[in-house]
């Protein structure tokens, strides 16, 4: 099972990257000096960039936010409950 993981890591990193690599030729054609225009350009595309790349996280690995949420409402239950034994997960 590690060596799968490491192959859809890999794969996920090589493809995050051929992206990056897409958007500065991209960058590159638009401007090929330097100015106003090339800035803003270079800023939609990094921003563009960035939400792209957070959606593709986000449908891999789940929303991380989700998986806070979900601690902190384990932590909160586990103070306001007493009662429950004060052992990490019941153990002990």
């Amino acid at each position: 099972m590690g060596i799968a993981n490491d192959k859809a890591i890999r794969f996920v990193l090589d493809t995050l990257i051929n992206f990056l690599n897409g958007i500065n030729k991209v960058t590159d054609s638009i401007s090929g000096g330097k100015g106003l225009i090339k800035s803003i350009a270079s800023l939609g595309i990094a921003i563009g960039g960035l939400k792209v790349g957070g959606n593709i996280i986000k449908k891999i690995f789940g929303d991380p936010s989700a998986h806070i949420k979900g601690l902190v409402q384990e932590i909160i239950t586990g103070i306001k409950s007493p009662k429950q034994s004060h052992t990490l997960y019941g153990v002990g």
